[in-house]
């Protein structure tokens, strides 16, 4: 299993590392593959006591997602009083959605958060044998959920591997993730570095501003092939306008190539 702190999760979101200080070792392996999600119930960037005591392995933010702990490691997000059911060690993957739950069906509304979530539970499947899947209906059932009596705290951890709300841990009386629309989550496209020639040009109020004027491509030697390639029947509408766009930038020097990331069905060979 791979271990430590990544640059990029799956989809190619950056990853920016924040280390705890409070270290509690490596989870247990020999337990079934489990991951746990939170809410901070909050809108911004908690603390986590000191020395970052109680931090998951990720949170994520409105447009950042920050690492706290090296894969594998323990985090310190659950309660897991002595004595009582192993909680944090049994579980490879923890992290904290800078929002607020709620007991009805949701989904964060930011879609970075979407996105990001959804890279998580790829990176979880894919490196840590975490199934995608919610090991329960993601709608939490009638009653209180705020108690260590919350039926769902009992009957499956930590024996069905998958992924738990912190409403669904055993010795916790926290009810987020609440009614999580965990399994509708989809993964994000795979994002990856192309080409593109880029122009500068003033907008309607007089600002200097950047766009691509031609596709994506992988590489240097195609995107040159596109610029001096005359247009085909299928593309003269189309293409054809972003050459002439091409042609005035270079006229007046106001074009380059940059690298940009995008979603790797965009990029043309």
């Amino acid at each position: 299993m791979p271990t430590g702190f990544i640059k990029k999760l799956p989809g190619g979101i950056e990853v920016v590392h924040r280390p705890a200080e409070q270290q509690f070792g490596d989870v247990q392996l020999d337990s079934p593959p489990k991951g746990c999600g939170h809410t901070t119930e909050g809108t911004s960037l908690p603390s986590y006591r000191t020395g970052q005591t109680d931090a998951p392995t990720f949170t994520v933010g409105r447009d950042k997602v920050w690492q706290h702990r090296g894969l594998g490691k323990v985090c310190g997000t659950l309660q897991n009083p002595p004595g009582g059911v192993e909680t944090n060690r049994l579980i490879r993957i923890q992290f904290e959605l800078i929002g607020f739950s709620t007991r009805r069906s949701w989904l964060p509304a930011a879609a970075f958060q979407r996105d990001a979530l959804a890279a998580i539970k790829e990176l979880a499947h894919d490196e840590l044998d975490v199934p995608r899947g919610h090991v329960w209906p993601d709608k939490q059932d009638d009653g209180s959920l705020a108690t260590t009596g919350y039926r769902r705290r009992t009957s499956k951890f930590p024996t069905v591997p998958g992924w738990y709300g912190h409403v669904e841990i055993p010795e916790n009386d926290h009810w987020d993730w609440g009614s999580l629309r965990w399994d509708k989550l989809d993964a994000a496209p795979t994002m990856v570095d192309a080409l593109a020639f880029v122009e500068r040009f003033k907008n309607a109020d007089g600002q200097w501003r950047t766009r691509e004027i031609s596709p994506f491509f992988s590489g240097k030697a195609a995107l040159r092939d596109w610029a001096v390639v005359p247009d085909s029947a299928a593309d003269v509408d189309t293409e054809g306008e972003l050459r002439r766009a091409l042609f005035d930038a270079l006229c007046e020097n106001r074009v380059w190539v940059a690298t940009r990331k995008v979603p790797q069905e965009n990029v043309k060979k």
